[in-house]
């Protein structure tokens, strides 16, 4: 189905992957109704199809570790808040160390990650062969267990960000949006210099009639 796009947008989205449906989707939770995503063919198209999937909060820097934390908070509850299917699902990672500078390399990654609320168990050979029975620990030194990780499938994330934001935009029957002319360039779209709405602002009626949100 096409729409036409609107001349001018508070936020434009370029990319209609998993970062480009993410970002929509929580400025969308966070009040920003004037925004417009644009893909040049349809979602998922890019790299997104063939990621990996796998999810893990073991990070060198806060700020990554805290962007995972809060992603598996969404993941958790995306499928229930859309009625899309993530493919998530919560089966932890092992991180294993074959001496003690290794051991001592995972103890200080877990001792950061606890700064971002990230539980990360110290266990030791033969607990990590518990959890995952073909693992010979004869040679290990130990292992760093992150139980809240797991594994997604991210195209279906794309498409449950893509309809949450949607919901979130509240505009009915618009669901699909594709762009593209001879030079692949995007004509026309002016974004809007804003601040974002505080909690419980109201933007008036400006904000009564949010513009298409093309995918």
């Amino acid at each position: 189905m096409k729409h036409t796009l609107p001349a001018r947008a508070r936020v434009v989205v370029v990319g209609g992957g998993v970062a480009g449906c993410s970002t929509a989707y929580h400025l969308a939770k966070r009040g920003w109704t004037d925004v417009v995503l644009v893909e040049r063919k349809r979602l998922t198209s890019g790299t997104t199809w063939h990621a990996a999937g796998l999810i893990t909060q073991a990070r060198p820097t806060y700020g990554t570790r805290e962007i995972v934390r809060r992603s598996l908070g969404v993941f958790r509850t995306l499928e229930e808040e859309t009625g899309f299917a993530t493919g998530f699902e919560r089966t932890g990672t092992l991180h294993l160390a074959d001496g003690a500078e290794r051991l001592e390399e995972l103890l200080r990654q877990a001792s950061a990650a606890r700064a971002n609320g990230i539980t990360a168990e110290l266990i030791s050979a033969e607990q990590a062969a518990e959890l995952f029975p073909p693992l010979y620990p004869g040679d290990l030194a130990g292992a760093v267990y992150y139980p809240d990780d797991g594994r997604g499938n991210a195209t279906d994330t794309t498409m449950a960000l893509a309809a949450g934001a949607r919901q979130a935009l509240a505009v009915p029957g618009r669901l699909a949006h594709r762009v593209r002319d001879q030079r692949r360039r995007f004509h026309h779209i002016q974004p809007q210099a804003a601040t974002p709405p505080r909690p419980g602002e109201s933007r008036g009626e400006e904000d009564e009639q949010p513009v298409p949100f093309g995918l």
